[in-house]
């Protein structure tokens, strides 16, 4: 039966694999203890071992099929066996001198019989020998036709070294019929032993024209010591095998199905050149024999279906499922998974009956290299993890570019276990070393510590390597809490701390132990990891893990704790809640998860390998605790809240400061994380401070600003603590309701005409009535304006012209100023303006009249008023009707805005700011003839302004209505006005006063000396009593008798 391709899935399957197990660390194949021995270059030292146990210590034996030896150099790489001494601080080795009794060569011939015979090709261990065989040993008996067969031959040495049989020649009566039949047998190409003490089971592909067979070996016999199978003894085979087809390059004992009719235990034996009409794919077949080598029964065969594949190159038998029935592992190195030569191993399950082997197979993968010949050897280690079920040792010789690797697969029920437990990589463990893995051998504990050890060759650097194993440990932990359930305050824990009575639980990592054969103690050191379920949702943790005073925040990394086999050892680590702030009683419903990883800290130490952790054992632990939170599940709050206004009302730019006094309570189960979210609805508030009122029992709260969802400013006010049934917070919320900063987004006209507040209150858990979690409160915003307005007239005054028949322009310039303290929004300056005389005589044209807002802040327009035309008469005052004689006067002005005499101008105003002010100019011209200025002796002409508020969202904008009048004086051209008349007497008068009062002054100052000079008097005193003028007209004469420094002195 072919066996099965590979799939998609397999193939994605084993993709992972590959993936996860590139991360795998090793299992219990120990890789710091590796003892390497290094033979003759290119002696391919390594090309074949064994291990051995005898009196003098412990041996690896070693073939060197290339080497050379001293003691008859005359042979042309005859090969040599080594013995080499284990758990020695020296490593060196020994040859072994084999020699066989033919040691001339007979005439004729041109090299000798041991000449390139490739001893050390094959060693295997029986109960009391040592094997070595030598496939290219050549038979030169037929001098006649001087004829070399390569028949090969095995020697036998005993296992204390003091004995070696070389005399054991095989021998056939025939070399050749029909061809050669054992003339190249190759006998020892590879040698496995049998159930029976020291017999060996030795491969002879090249029997029958290469279609192959094997010999039974028994070392403890020097006549009658072999028996011969050949594919020529079973007719299946001869008739269905090619030549060339080398059955016996890979073969093994052990019981496969049903053993009636055979004679001894069934053989499995690897068929790798075999060949179909499909070309050649390998094959191996189960074979049953009988008799003294004269039947060779078929029993099951299987075949490949990819040409070149290798397919039976290696061939292996155990019971990797423990099912109590042998299984078959195949390998065929040369399989196409991916690229090319990645190697596969073939899987098939032994059932116990007449169907001998399931067919159903498993695949086994490497790396899947290209190139790199995964299955090339295949080893049963025997229980190496003490699982009682068998391990497998499986050889890749060209991964990593040549380098090599060994692979351990372990057994599992079931099914073999399809990841590798450990990939041993000659590139990252031994430096330059090429074709690692090509050869393993069979297990044997050397060191005595019960498990099986096993050494590996790399001929292509000459070289072997000793590896042991571990024993393995099954290390279990677990965590436990003390208390069990963590209170919300830690007030008599051992955990507890002075400095706060926060949360805390003492965590209790804790280990125990059980293994075959293992030490009675070990040490152990871990990782503990906090809050993992906090943290693994990318949230800060809430505890730190303290060892001591020693804080390790998140993660604590313990020292190494040794731990007895004898019962469980603890580790306590504090952990302490941070903080008890609303983001944590936000989170209280979720478990409080602690994670440990734990691994063996032994090493290895006087020449014994460390004991390592069963890899079927998690080394991760998670475990956790919850908050005693008082509730059976979720609480179920029931939270409600009112808000107070602390003032009555806002006047805006007085009202600096505004607040709100928030209380929420709980009538339900305890509210864990309780938090308020104030949310001032206005752009003319700021928020400014919160204050919490701890009174009556109120409990802390702790606010901040914050963003909301819409990226809004809003507050958080949290709750410290639990709030408990009938517990209740309070904090008075303080905005800043008068100088809000305005940005460049916000304007005054964009400002709300109102605060409000809306408060909401949730906390974790179930809300029983959520409809009275919120509370809304609202005051209006007052805005009052205090307006100012004057006016000023240029000109002031002015004459009329002779002839009276011009136009006067005046200027009434009004000045409107906001005092505060609010801004004002919107308002209308209205202007009245006297338009005709009480003999209708037309003041001011209307085309005369110009308003203008010089900075822009306003925008006006001329109102006619009705009846303007009509001819009303001017009223004139009771005083200038009773005098008019010269020194009458005449006003004319407006009676309120509804004078029909006047012209009204309408002005609306812009937002004026407190302290700011606009300015707008009346201007107009009079005509002199409308004034019938000669019967009087003054023209008074005023305009009226009136500043009224705009209706407007904001209330009560202008405190109250503000007036103001502006007059312009014109008198007659011949009237000579007051300021133009002087009182001569009134200057003759203030001349004559000046005078007095200056006689006066200076006859004071006499009086009191101030014109006495008594300074200077002293001062010529001073200077005559001290001879003062004599002095200087000394210093003088002594100056000049002195000659220059650049006048040059001549004498004769």
């Amino acid at each position: 039966m072919k066996y099965i391709e590979i799939t998609t899935m397999e193939y994605m399957f084993m993709l992972v694999s590959l993936i996860l197990c590139n991360f795998c660390h090793g299992f219990n194949i120990d890789i710091e203890s590796v003892e390497q021995f290094t033979g003759t270059t290119g002696s391919q030292f390594g090309y074949s071992s064994t291990l051995l146990n005898n009196a003098a210590g412990s041996w690896v034996i070693v073939g060197a099929p290339r080497d050379n030896m001293t003691t008859a150099t005359f042979l042309r790489n005859p090969g040599n066996v080594y013995r080499c001494q284990l758990l020695q601080n020296t490593k060196s080795c020994q040859p072994f001198i084999i020699r066989t009794n033919e040691g001339t060569r007979p005439s004729g011939y041109y090299g000798y019989e041991e000449d390139n015979q490739f001893l050390g090709g094959s060693i295997v261990r029986t109960a009391t020998k040592i094997v070595a065989c030598a496939q290219l040993w050549k038979d030169l008996s037929d001098q006649s036709n001087r004829i070399e067969r390569p028949v090969g031959r095995c020697h036998d040495i005993n296992h204390n070294f003091n004995s070696i049989e070389t005399d054991k020649r095989i021998r056939y009566n025939s070399y050749y019929s029909n061809g050669y039949s054992y003339g190249m047998a190759l006998i020892g190409t590879v040698a496995v032993p049998t159930d029976i003490d020291d017999e060996v089971m030795v491969g002879g592909p090249g029997m029958w024209n290469d279609q192959g067979g094997f010999i039974f070996y028994e070392a403890d016999k020097t006549n009658n010591f072999f028996t011969t199978y050949s594919a020529k003894t079973s007719n299946t085979l001869y008739n269905g095998l090619l030549d060339n087809a080398e059955m016996g390059l890979s073969i093994d004992v052990g019981r496969i199905g049903p053993q009636s009719g055979c004679s001894r235990t069934t053989v499995v034996a690897g068929i790798p050149h075999f060949a179909n009409n499909d070309g050649h794919l390998g094959s191996f077949v189960v074979l049953c024999p009988t008799g003294g080598g004269t039947n060779l029964g078929v029993r099951k065969q299987f075949i490949g279906n990819k040409i070149g594949s290798g397919y039976g190159l290696s061939i292996c038998i155990a019971d990797v499922n423990n099912d109590g029935n042998n299984d078959v592992l195949v390998g065929a190195p040369l399989q196409k998974v991916v690229s090319y030569d990645e190697g596969t191993v073939f899987v098939y399950y032994g059932t116990g009956d007449s169907q001998y082997l399931d067919s159903s197979v498993q695949n086994i993968y490497g790396n899947n290299q290209g190139g790199g010949r995964f299955g090339a050897t295949i080893v049963n280690l025997g229980d190496i993890n003490k699982d009682n079920i068998d391990d497998i040792a499986i050889g890749a010789p060209n991964e990593d570019e040549g380098a090599g690797a060994v692979y351990i697969f372990n057994g599992r029920s079931g099914r073999m276990n399809e990841v590798h437990s450990q990939r041993i990589a000659a590139k990252t463990s031994f430096n330059g070393i090429k074709s690692f893995g090509t050869y393993i051998s069979r297990p044997l504990d050397i060191d005595n510590n019960k498990y099986a050890d096993l050494a590996v060759g790399a001929f292509q650097s000459d070289t072997t390597f000793l590896f042991r194993t571990s024993p393995v440990i099954t290390m279990t932990s677990r965590v436990t809490f003390n208390p069990p359930i963590v209170p919300l305050t830690s007030a008599g824990l051992q955990c507890a701390t002075p400095s706060n009575d926060n949360p805390c639980v003492t965590v209790s990592v804790c280990f125990r132990y059980t293994g075959t054969e293992v030490p009675v103690s070990t040490r152990v050191n871990y990782t503990l990891n906090a809050d993992t379920t906090i943290t693994g949702q990318s949230k800060t943790r809430r505890v730190d893990l303290y060892k001591g005073t020693t804080n390790h925040e998140g993660v604590f990394n313990s020292n190494p704790i040794s731990v007895s086999i004898s019962g469980e050892t603890c580790d306590d680590v504090y952990a302490r809640v941070m903080s008890t702030s609303r983001d944590f009683f936000s989170q209280i419903s979720i478990s409080l998860d602690f994670q440990a990883q734990f691994q063996l800290a032994e090493t290895t130490n006087g020449g014994v390998v460390k004991p390592v952790q069963d890899a079927n054992t998690p080394t991760t632990i998670t475990d956790g605790t919850t908050f005693m939170t008082g509730c059976s599940g979720v609480c179920a709050p029931d939270l409600q809240v009112d808000i107070t206004k602390d003032v009555i009302s806002i006047i805006y730019g007085q009202t600096i400061d505004y607040s709100f006094t928030v209380r929420v309570i709980n009538k339900g189960e305890p509210g864990f994380g309780v938090r308020l979210i104030a949310d001032i609805s206005s752009d003319n508030a700021l928020f400014l401070d919160a204050t919490p009122l701890l009174t009556d029992g109120s409990v802390q709260l702790t606010c901040a600003k914050a963003m909301d969802a819409n990226n809004r400013s809003v507050v958080h006010c949290d709750v410290n603590s639990v709030l408990y049934q009938k517990q209740f917070g309070a904090v008075r919320l303080r905005y800043n309701v008068t100088s809000a900063a305005l940005s460049e987004n916000v304007t005054y006209s964009d400002l709300l005409p109102y605060v409000r507040l809306t408060v909401t209150a949730s906390a974790i858990g179930n809300e029983v009535s959520p409809g009275d979690n919120t509370d809304t409160e609202t005051q209006d915003v007052t805005f009052s304006a205090d307006m100012a307005i004057s006016g000023v007239s240029t000109p002031e005054q002015s004459r009329v012209s002779e002839t009276k028949d011009k136009f006067r322009t005046f200027s009434h310039s009004y000045d409107i100023f906001n005092n505060g303290p609010s801004p004002l929004f919107a308002s209308k300056v209205l202007f009245a303006i006297p338009a005709i005389t009480d003999t209708t005589d037309i003041l001011v044209q209307t085309k005369a009249y110009k308003i203008i807002s010089t900075d822009q802040k306003s925008n006006c327009t001329i109102l006619l008023v009705p009846g303007l035309h009509v001819g009303l008469k001017m009223q004139i005052s009771a005083e200038a009707q009773t005098n008019n004689a010269v020194g009458a006067q005449k006003i004319a002005d407006c009676e309120g805005l509804n004078d029909p005499k006047c012209v009204v101008v309408e002005c609306l105003i812009q937002t004026l700011v407190p302290s700011e002010n606009t300015l707008i100019d009346v201007q107009f011209d009079v005509t002199e003839s409308s004034l019938n200025i000669d019967s009087i002796n003054e023209f008074q002409f005023f305009t009226t302004a009136v500043i009224n508020p705009v209706k407007s969202e904001f209330p009560d904008s202008l405190k109250a209505n503000k007036t103001a009048k502006t007059v312009s004086f014109i008198y007659p051209a011949s009237l000579v006005t007051p300021d133009q008349e002087i009182n001569l007497w009134i200057i003759v008068g203030s001349v004559i006063a000046g005078v007095v009062l200056f006689i006066v002054l200076g006859i004071l100052l006499w009086k009191c000396g101030f014109f006495k000079r008594e300074k200077k008097d002293k001062i010529d005193k001073w200077k005559r009593q001290s001879n003062f003028h004599e002095q200087r007209k000394t210093q003088r004469l002594s100056r000049l008798s002195k000659p220059k420094d650049d006048e040059v002195t001549l004498s004769i």
